[in-house]
């Protein structure tokens, strides 16, 4: 780095200090390791559904909802996971890694069976006989991405691809697997538990007495291949970003980098027969879409792009954007999101108590360009 650059301590006064920051990259590397990683396939996937993968060699796995009232309502999920140790430094204290991006990337492989909808559906249109119910406002039903739950002992460590489903009860018993999987689709409660959602908008079951009640998935896939309300395309590329404002997200993210294992799953609403409600497609079966596995041989496998810093304790590591800022940073004022005075914050969207602040590190150390001195260069040369 340049001269013109300065290393402050949150030890002088908070009110001694004011420094103008500089846009652009301070690249984790220099303070602790810059991540960039987008592994070529999953290390294992499975595909959740009661009467379909057992050992987690199949080449497609559809995401489809079932209405019988003996099974979950989000009946076909599909579980992905990733191995990182080979990719990231773990170990390093889940509060130490930095994400600014994560995406999935999944290919659909039938054509023309489902229609789009990039929207998020409340539960209430899916209860058709239930008070308050409301029609969707546009067609088809959207997939949507959530962290992996484990129950019966198993963990993100201990459940494989040929790891069994779960109770299956007789075909002709009340319950053939509600709430029985070993793996599911799990988003975090009020208080930071992981909440299975396979049947959020409620079951017809007596059995079940669970209410129903609203999910809220990590991202909801996105293609560029149809537009809303069109039939998707073989081949279509879907994108999920994952919510890196949500501090529970992030924290799950964080643990999974710190081990070194990252498990998430697909899900979607989706009619597994047209005549279902919301059932509008291509003909077939079914309405819902059937994602490319890492065994297949004809589509590309799911995609996981990560890219962050792993910091050391004392450091500030995150970005700050590059698009036209020169904001003003007072050592110790940091909210998690890096405010500075003009409205910018940094491309680390993770929300940050002054608690867990002070456990990272954030703010206790800076790096300011001293006002009217020569612009600092990146690496690569690039000016900031």
């Amino acid at each position: 780095m340049r001269e013109s650059w300065k290393s402050c301590k949150l030890g002088i006064s908070q009110s001694a200090f004011w420094g103008v920051l500089a846009c652009g990259w301070m690249l984790a590397r220099v303070l602790g390791g810059e991540f960039s990683v987008a592994p070529a396939a999953p290390s294992m996937d499975r595909w959740m559904y009661s009467f379909g993968d057992f050992l987690g060699d199949r080449s497609v796995a559809p995401n489809f909802a079932s209405f019988d009232p003996r099974f979950d309502t989000w009946d076909a999920q599909y579980l992905m996971g990733w191995d990182t140790d080979g990719l990231v430094v773990t170990n390093a204290g889940p509060s130490r890694y930095l994400l600014r991006r994560a995406r999935l990337e999944v290919r659909n492989t039938v054509n023309n069976a489902f229609v789009y909808d990039a929207t998020f559906d409340p539960y209430l249109t899916y209860a058709t006989n239930q008070p308050g119910y409301m029609p969707d406002a546009d067609p088809g039903r959207p997939v949507q991405l959530y962290g992996a739950g484990f129950r019966n002992g198993f963990t993100a460590a201990t459940f494989l691809e040929n790891s069994p489903y779960g109770r299956i009860n007789p075909i002709t018993s009340g319950n053939i697997s509600i709430g029985t999987r070993n793996a599911f689709a799990a988003m975090f409660g009020d208080q930071g538990q992981l909440v299975d959602v396979s049947n959020n908008v409620g079951q017809a079951n007596p059995e079940w007495t669970q209410p129903p009640f609203e999910v809220r998935p990590w991202a909801v896939g996105t293609t560029t291949h149809a537009a809303p309300g069109e039939l998707v395309p073989e081949d279509a590329l879907f994108t999920f970003d994952i919510d890196l404002k949500d501090p529970w997200i992030v924290g799950y993210l964080q643990s999974a980098l710190n081990e070194g294992r990252l498990r998430l799953i697909l899900a979607s609403l989706s009619p597994a027969n047209q005549v279902t409600p919301g059932g509008t497609g291509g003909g077939g079966a079914g309405a819902y879409p059937q994602w490319a596995t890492r065994e297949n041989l004809l589509f590309a496998p799911p995609r996981l792009i990560l890219e962050g810093g792993v910091g050391r304790l004392g450091t500030l590591p995150f970005w700050i954007p590059r698009q036209g800022c020169r904001g003003r940073y007072r050592p110790g004022s940091i909210d998690g999101t890096c405010r500075i005075s003009d409205g910018h914050r940094s491309e680390f969207p993770q929300q940050l108590s002054s608690d867990r602040q002070r456990e990272v590190g954030w703010g206790s150390q800076c790096h300011s360009r001293v006002p009217n001195g020569p612009e600092p260069e990146l690496p690569g040369g690039d000016q900031l």
